[in-house]
């Protein structure tokens, strides 16, 4: 969906030279309209590419009237904006997170966002049914939306999203599973189980082993420690 151009544009523009946005002081705009570095970079780049076709000018007007006519409407539509950059925050992450795709952190940071869609979806929704909008480029939002949320797998998906962020965030340990070749080198580890408490081994000497090895891991951290001094 775009706000900017009309359906079927050609979106075609004139991009403002730095001598015209200086005579029409739109930086000094930008900066008293603007929540941070961020949107200005991006209410500036709005701002300089003027469309070329009547009619992209006039769905754009359509939008800009919704708004001034309706204070409401703009406060709420600000708040679901602050929903939607945590969702290209997620986007940013998902790059740093490429080599971790099987981790449990992972998991949780993509049903995260899926919960967040989920939310942003219903809120645009309940926002613009709220107020008595009249623009194209609102109207068909809306009419996308509503048809998304209505459906049943939408509903479906947001119960199952919310029961398992609840379940994976009491998660406090996890049952591993270890194969091991036929000379006992370990071949593949895997989650068998999460839990929401401590499990403990049946073997004892698997306990012992894993507090030698937290007592080595603390005594090796002072010693290095305290050559750094």
């Amino acid at each position: 969906m775009n706000i900017l151009f009309a359906e079927n544009s050609l979106k075609e523009i004139s991009e403002l030279n730095q001598e015209t946005i200086k005579d029409l002081a739109l930086d000094e705009i930008i900066d008293h309209i603007a929540r941070g570095d961020g949107e200005k970079r991006i209410i500036r780049d709005v701002f300089r590419k003027i469309p070329l076709d009547m009619a992209d000018v006039t769905f754009r007007q359509q939008i800009l009237s919704d708004l001034m006519a309706n204070e409401g409407l703009t406060e709420d539509l600000t708040e679901i904006l602050d929903q939607i950059k945590a969702l290209k925050e997620f986007e940013t992450m998902k790059m740093a997170l490429l080599h971790q795709e099987d981790s449990l952190y992972v998991l949780l940071e993509k049903l995260r966002e899926l919960s967040v869609y989920v939310n942003v979806s219903e809120d645009i929704v309940k926002c613009l049914k709220k107020y008595n909008v009249k623009a194209d480029g609102l109207l068909k939002i809306l009419d996308h939306l509503d048809k998304v949320v209505s459906d049943e797998w939408f509903e479906q998906s947001k119960t199952d999203i919310n029961k398992m962020l609840e379940e994976l965030s009491n998660v406090r340990s996890a049952m591993v599973g270890v194969n091991f070749t036929a000379d006992l080198n370990i071949e593949e580890v895997s989650v068998v189980e999460f839990l929401p408490h401590r499990i403990r081994s049946k073997y004892k000497i698997a306990e012992i082993a894993a507090s030698m090895g937290n007592i080595v891991n603390t005594g090796s951290s002072a010693n290095s420690m305290g050559h750094r001094m």
